[in-house]
């Protein structure tokens, strides 16, 4: 799970371990959570990108930096998922209408 901020790591993991505490099969497949700055130059097989609060003024400024866009948005080898608001995202830069 890659997001911008640190702050949303811990919320994520907060709110993942309910979910896995119990469950050897959790164990397997073992989830990171990292920010975008802590994945460049790293690739996963499946990535969720979680755009955080991004109705947030602070969110549109990192959604409208194509070079961090790039590095969130291309570490997955086979699947990727964006979590987060679509028309905030369209408003932060046209690149989002492609998707």
């Amino acid at each position: 799970v890659v997001t911008p901020y640190k702050d949303q790591i811990a919320e994520l993991r907060r709110k993942f371990e309910p979910l896995t505490k119990g469950r050897p099969e959790a164990r397997v497949t073992p989830v990171e959570f990292a920010t975008v700055d802590g994945v460049q130059g790293r690739e996963f097989d499946v990535v969720i990108f979680s755009c955080a609060a991004a109705h947030s003024r602070r969110m549109i400024g990192f959604l409208s930096d194509r070079r961090r866009l790039n590095v969130a948005l291309t570490r997955p080898k086979r699947a990727l998922f964006v979590l987060g608001n679509a028309a905030t995202l369209r408003r932060a830069d046209e690149i989002w209408s492609l998707f």
